[in-house]
């Protein structure tokens, strides 16, 4: 789905579940998805507040999935800084993969 440096990815996660934290949104759901050719946008919805940030990566098709805010920041933080992350879809799950075997589902 898309290709990412794990440094530029937990920034992105960081400064959006930062947002939900403030707004005091608690379980939320943040939302991934790509519509455009290497434009990839993460978004949450609250009573009062939407915050999107949009980011430019590689990306190998167009996805839409949601998770929560606490999974995804924990997923996240644990990957390593200086590698190249691959986010793919495999069946019903989507995985942090980075190296030759080393993943996160």
């Amino acid at each position: 789905m898309f290709k990412i440096k794990g440094e530029a990815l937990q920034q992105i996660v960081h400064g959006i579940t930062k947002g939900a934290k403030k707004a005091r949104l608690g379980e939320s759901r943040v939302f991934i998805s790509s519509t455009e050719e290497h434009i990839v946008k993460f978004y949450f919805v609250g009573e009062e507040l939407q915050v999107e940030k949009t980011l430019e990566c590689e990306t190998t098709e167009q996805f839409a999935f949601a998770t929560t805010m606490i999974e995804l920041e924990i997923k996240v933080g644990a990957l390593p800084d200086d590698e190249l992350i691959a986010v793919v879809k495999e069946g019903d799950k989507v995985l942090l993969k980075w190296g030759r075997s080393s993943n996160i589902m």
